[in-house]
Order: C-alpha cells, then structure tokens, then sequence
C-alpha cells in the first residue's frame, strides 16, 4: 500500500521545479519545445538528455531511473493493465519507460488486454551502444574550440576534428582571432585538458581533406560535440551529413532562441 502511494505521489506531483525554458537542469533534462513530435514528445513535455550530462549527473538519472522502475515494475508486474497505465505516466513524467512499449489488444469477448512489446523505442541515437563502439584515448591538447590532438593506447597521437560543430577560429599563423573563438577553445580546455576520453566513428569518412579523424567525443558519457552547441559555443556544421544532425541543430536552435554565448557576444 505504502509503495503505491508512493509512485501516485511521484507521478502527480507538479513538474514545475524541474522545468525550464532551454538547456539542461540540475538533473540533466529540460522540457521539449522545439520539434517535439518529430523527437517522440509532447509539445512542453519534461525529459532527459543522458548524452548531455556529467558523470555526476548521469550518477544521479541512473539513481533515480532505477528507482523508480524497480518500484513501478515490482508493484504492478502481475497487473498489466495497471502497469501500462503508470508506464504513460512515469514516461510523461519523465521522459523514459520502465521496460518495453505496451500495446493494447482486445480478446474475443472485447475486453481490453496488454501485449508487452520489448523493441527499444529510439530517440536521437543509442548511446549504450555507441559507448560499447568506442575507443578510449587521452586528450594531450586542446588545439580550438572544435579540434583536440590525443594519444591512442599504442603511444601513437592522432589530431581529432569533432564531427557536426564549428567553432570561431583562434588567433593563428597571422590570422586575427574571430569573435568567442578564445571562450571556446577556453572552454574546452578546461573540459577536456588530460582527460580521458571516448572517440566514436559515424559511418562514412573517416577523416577529412586535412588527415583529421572525424569522431564524435564522450567525456562520462557525454557528447561533447552537442555540449558545445547547447551552451553557445559552437555553430552548427550544415557541410556533411552525420547520424545526430538533426539533434546538433535542434541544439543550436535552442542556444540561439535563449541568447546563449556566442549568439549574445556575436
């Protein structure tokens, strides 16, 4: 009795603490305004970006995730019907399903049954299996806002262009330093400098017309690629197409509809 009211509790309560109108919360989600159908969410609905967060973050959503799902899975196993209905709520509440999708049916006599269907549902791109996919190096420097150099584990260094981002260029061989272009490479400095980080190939070219690996970068599981687009720092790269286009721009959008660095600063 006292987990139901527990999860009823949870799911009725007002969203409002957790929303905002651009970037990530505190617990690494946002409410979805900007092409949300074509996302998989209702125009204002409450959801997370776990390829946006930090570790601690990520920390904190697998916590709560599990939570909740062990709760909700634990209560109403043996009730379908009751479960599909806390699995609309937990997803609109939240943003994520415990389990499979649930379908409803109807059996000879018309009444309502659940067929559980265990596919993944797929929002912007699979972020456990691209993590399995990827390759583990560190970052020995910070060249600008948009290209590291790093040390693969045979000692062998690589210079890597991030994919799908553009940042203003640094002052470099006589060329004057374009607007935010110091606050991005600053910033990725601090973010990445000596870390150890994860390098994940797109399909399609491996390298671009100057011999640079062309990879996404994860630092804890996040894309740092998007980071940069969501906080402001980086454009859009409409040159080549990539799997996450559409979530890089959806990203950019949302920088510029709320003033977010160099869409203030520029």
């Amino acid at each position: 009795m006292a987990r139901s009211i527990w999860i009823i509790a949870l799911l009725v309560v007002p969203t409002f603490a957790f929303a905002h109108s651009g970037g990530i919360d505190s617990r690494g989600g946002h409410r979805c305004f900007t092409d949300c159908e074509n996302q998989g969410y209702r125009d204002g609905q409450y959801h997370f970006h776990p390829n946006l967060m930090g570790s601690r973050q990520l920390k904190s959503y697998t916590r709560l995730r599990g939570a909740v799902c062990n709760r909700v899975l634990r209560r109403f196993s043996d009730n379908q019907v009751m479960l599909a209905r806390v699995q609309e709520r937990v997803e609109g509440r939240f943003g994520f399903r415990c389990g499979g999708k649930t379908t409803y049916t109807r059996d000879a006599a018309g009444n309502k049954t659940v067929n559980a269907d265990r596919r993944k549902r797929k929002r912007g791109f699979d972020i456990i299996r691209t993590r399995r996919s990827a390759q583990g190096v560190q970052v020995t420097k910070v060249i600008d806002g948009d290209t590291i150099e790093v040390r693969e584990k045979d000692r062998t260094m690589q210079t890597v262009r991030l994919i799908g981002i553009d940042t203003p260029e640094v002052s470099a061989y006589g060329k004057k330093a374009q607007c935010y272009g110091k606050e991005a490479s600053l910033y990725l400095k601090r973010l990445l400098a000596r870390k150890n980080v994860e390098l994940i190939a797109q399909p399609g070219d491996n390298r671009d017309k100057y011999g640079r690996l062309l990879r996404y970068v994860h630092l804890s599981g996040g894309d740092i690629g998007l980071w940069m687009l969501n906080l402001g720092y980086a454009r859009y790269y409409p040159w080549f197409e990539h799997p996450r286009m559409k979530e890089y721009k959806a990203a950019e959008i949302e920088a510029q509809r709320n003033g977010r660095g160099l869409w203030v600063e520029c």
